[in-house]
């Protein structure tokens, strides 16, 4: 027994065995290390895509800015908001989408009220179909 102890604990088992462990632990720390740098790396890269998105925002605003101080922004908002007109222009003066939808509701609810039951109706219409004539 101490003699097959001792082959696998000689000099050269034991430098080897201690090789293998350094050489285990530093692969894994290298990918450790790898896998952190390739992390930062596309924080990085998100970083920059912000940077750059919020700069052409920034060059959006500045360039509104400028269109804000014209005076074709002036007439334009000035024609919009207070239904001005330029001498021999026409202001025609359109109802909103939500003015006209309540009167389409009116006047649908009116000719419901009017009319017997759909059911009915298409009863109707099958034995017109069917048989010719008035029912």
């Amino acid at each position: 027994m101490k003699e097959l102890a001792g082959k696998f604990l000689d000099s050269r088992n034991a430098v080897t065995g201690l090789f293998l462990v350094i050489a285990i632990s530093l692969m894994f720390n290298t990918v450790k290390v790898i896998q952190r740098n390739y992390e930062l790396q596309e924080k990085v890269d998100n970083l920059a895509d912000e940077v750059a998105l919020i700069a052409v925002q920034n060059q959006n605003l500045k360039y509104n800015i400028e269109y804000y101080k014209t005076d074709a922004f002036l007439q334009s908002e000035a024609k919009r908001r207070l239904n001005l007109a330029e001498p021999g222009e026409k202001v025609i003066l359109l109802p909103k989408d939500g003015d006209v939808a309540v009167a389409d509701e009116k006047v649908a609810d009116q000719q419901i009220d009017n009319t017997q039951p759909l059911y009915r109706e298409n009863f109707d219409k099958w034995m017109t179909f069917l048989f010719g004539g008035d029912n």
